[in-house]
């Protein structure tokens, strides 16, 4: 188990059954925000050479990603997260986190690619069994998480036809990408 810096008082490190997450230290109140959601910018395509590491990025505009500082890159998903990411890139609780209660989010939440799928292990009650991009979830979870302010403002502006492509618009420069 190891400690974090001042940026994550409220948090540390431990093992899990899958690897390692970050747990809550303390009791920690809904709207809480944990932390800034800060790394290296590297693209779509830096990407798809990172081996394992490409697992770690987050992805915050149609071809850009975050390489998250640690620890961030250890929290898990769950399909019944406890934190999101909101459009200012902080990872703010949901709802109210016990002492030792893993702290997750969606990783759906900020994808919108084409390219990248995981199997779900998450073992929550409405596991959906693989995480992949947002425009795909059931539309009743897309709009809870809308309301709650954790879709990243690139999908939003995907999912209200701004942008005029699909993720699949084969005159796109990568058409794998929306």
């Amino acid at each position: 188990m190891s400690r974090l810096g001042e940026t994550l008082e409220l948090v540390r490190v431990d093992s899990t059954e899958k690897g390692k997450g970050v747990f809550a230290d303390k009791p920690i109140a809904a709207g809480t925000v944990i932390t800034d959601v800060r790394g290296e910018h590297v693209t779509f395509g830096d990407t798809t050479t990172m081996g394992e590491r490409e697992s770690f990025c987050v992805q915050i505009g149609r071809m850009d990603y975050i390489l998250p500082d640690p620890p961030f890159y250890l929290i898990n998903h769950s399909c019944e997260p406890n934190c999101g990411i909101n459009a200012d890139m902080k990872l703010i609780a949901l709802r109210d986190i016990a002492p030792d209660e893993e702290i997750t989010w969606d990783y759906s939440t900020t994808m919108l690619e084409r390219s990248w799928v995981m199997e779900c292990k998450c073992g929550s009650e409405n596991c959906r069994g693989v995480v992949r991009d947002f425009d795909l979830l059931p539309e009743e979870l897309q709009a809870r998480y809308i309301v709650a302010g954790i879709v990243q403002p690139y999908i939003l502006e995907y999912l209200s036809g701004k942008n005029g492509t699909t993720p699949n618009d084969p005159s796109r420069e990568n058409p794998t990408q929306p």
